[in-house]
């Protein structure tokens, strides 16, 4: 059976970081479905003509990927995983991101934070962040997203838990995660400060994502990488250690022949 990990890359959830640790990871055997203009997500009959038709394909991430996998597949063994970002930040994120790097939403650009929010959540003109995370990875229903969970189909991290989601990665897939992160990446920077009460105004927008949230939260997780030394260095690295201790075995052999000859 093939395994296949499925990065459910929800928009503004740490993607750029985990992309940097799938590929130090996956290599070649990774692939992205990103795309700018086509924001639309792939079903599972398409996701399986990818995997059919990449044979060196291990891992696969992007936005264009839901719960809509080919889990059905009897010849797939597939595992998807994502991370839940508190909705709140992830909204502030957004702001920033589009305010900082992008021209996609001028809206960002002219508007402060708390004009922005009206525009995006009041007025459905950002309706991803509109309880946009449940939305993304099953079109909104918690309960299929709870039923993937409790069957072992997804894995769902918190994202504030980045470090120790990926140590639980590596203790149950030590084949595939060898590597953790190294820092996070794509921060954006922020002109102007969080108004207080700021929280309070877009929670009602985002109810169902506070309860993905808290279902997140009981995932398990591990502290540290697993203790598995031949996990844990690359291969370069495992036959330099060889090298060495070869040679300091032959270092005590000549010592000890040593002792003898002068006994």
């Amino acid at each position: 059976m093939r395994q296949i990990f499925a990065h459910l890359h929800i928009p503004k959830c740490g993607g750029t970081t985990v992309a940097d640790v799938l590929s130090r990871n996956f290599g070649a055997g990774l692939s992205t479905t990103n795309s700018i203009l086509n924001d639309y997500q792939y079903n599972a009959a398409q996701i399986a003509r990818i995997i059919d038709s990449h044979p060196q394909l291990k891992c696969i991430t992007g936005h264009k990927l839901s719960l809509d996998l080919p889990f059905d597949r009897k010849d797939l063994d597939i595992h998807a995983f994502t991370w839940i970002r508190d909705p709140v930040d992830r909204f502030v994120s957004h702001y920033f991101y589009h305010r900082s790097h992008t021209n996609l939403v001028p809206e960002a650009k002219t508007m402060n934070l708390l004009e922005y929010t009206e525009w995006a959540l009041k007025y459905k003109n950002q309706k991803m962040y509109i309880n946009g995370q449940t939305k993304f990875l099953s079109g909104g229903s918690m309960k299929t997203i709870r039923s993937m969970v409790k069957d072992e189909k997804l894995l769902i991290f918190p994202l504030s838990k980045l470090h120790e989601s990926f140590y639980t990665l590596a203790q149950r897939y030590p084949d595939a995660f060898t590597r953790a992160m190294k820092k996070n990446k794509n921060i954006s920077r922020k002109d102007q400060a969080v108004p207080s009460g700021f929280r309070e105004l877009v929670l009602p927008y985002v109810e169902e994502d506070m309860c993905l949230l808290e279902l997140s939260k009981q995932t398990k997780l591990e502290d540290e990488m697993p203790h598995r030394q031949n996990h844990l260095l690359g291969k370069e690295h495992i036959a330099e250690v060889r090298i060495i201790a070869f040679q300091s075995a032959n270092f005590l052999h000549r010592v000890a022949r040593f002792i003898e000859k002068q006994c």
